[in-house]
């Protein structure tokens, strides 16, 4: 008796502790709270104001950069007017507010990614340097493709 509750502790407690984390944009738990900020912005100064997080800074954590690979999907995918891939409420959020894309918010982008995709300076750069570089490097390569 006591193996089985203890199996069903471990198995409880793996499941309700485990978070998302994954290459994609959106593919952590991170970028998906950031949704919920999106979620209630009735401009593109959320997506500028998530961009501005990681100017100038000496460190980016996680979160502040996960919102920002998340707000530059947001772009990319309204510079090529695709969509479908984006999360529901992402979807739902940018037929509701039309917002446009120019080249100033692709820039501002654009310096989002790099400051985040460099391991001197921020967490998930260095994360993804000791799991799956190769795979986060060709993710965010091609996402910085998709803002010219």
């Amino acid at each position: 008796m006591k193996y089985y509750v203890c199996l069903i502790f471990i198995l409880f407690t793996d499941s309700s502790l485990a978070g998302a984390w994954g290459v994609g944009s959106f593919d952590n738990d991170s970028a998906l709270d950031w949704v919920y900020e999106l979620e209630s912005a009735a401009t593109s100064t959320v997506l500028n104001d998530t961009f501005n997080n990681t100017q100038g800074r000496k460190y980016l954590e996680v979160d502040e950069c996960s919102a920002a690979f998340a707000a530059a999907e947001i772009v990319a995918s309204l510079n090529e007017k695709k969509y479908t891939h984006l999360p529901g409420e992402v979807q739902a959020w940018i037929k509701n507010n039309g917002i446009e894309v120019n080249q100033e918010l692709k820039t501002r982008a654009a310096a989002a990614i790099a400051s985040c995709k460099n391991s001197k300076i921020s967490e998930v750069a260095q994360l993804w340097e000791e799991s799956a570089k190769s795979e986060w490097i060709s993710y965010i390569s091609k996402l910085q493709s998709r803002l010219r």
